[in-house]
């Protein structure tokens, strides 16, 4: 299980995202460097993308802006040489059973991701 706890504004965007998609990372990245990149970077914004250790969420209402936004995370996690784990990865999802994940409210902002795989 993995908790997140996105801002205010991610966290309805998330209970209201048709399209997640999971990035899991073979390794687990300092909380530190996970914030500076994908919230330091031009492009990324907290609206749409929340992390816990080594496992990172995009998620969007419309299919074209999620595509968009899960590329560019990918991509800036690449050329900052975090290795992706691609077994564990799955993207542009709409059914949680599909996702290999399921997301529960957990209280405040909070929000637990269960590893479903």
């Amino acid at each position: 299980m993995h908790v997140f706890v996105p801002g205010t504004l991610a966290y309805s965007n998330l209970f209201a995202a048709k399209y997640l998609s999971r990035i899991q990372l073979a390794s687990d990245p300092s909380e530190e460097t996970l914030n500076q990149l994908l919230f330091g970077s031009p492009g990324l914004d907290r609206t749409f993308v929340t992390y816990s250790c080594n496992m990172t969420i995009v998620f969007d209402k419309l299919e074209d802006a999620h595509g968009r936004h899960y590329q560019a995370v990918r991509q800036m996690l690449k050329e900052h040489g975090l290795a992706i784990n691609e077994r564990k990865t799955t993207s542009r999802l709409t059914q949680p059973l599909q996702r290999g994940f399921v997301i529960e409210k957990f209280g405040g902002n909070a929000v637990a991701v269960f590893d479903a795989t």
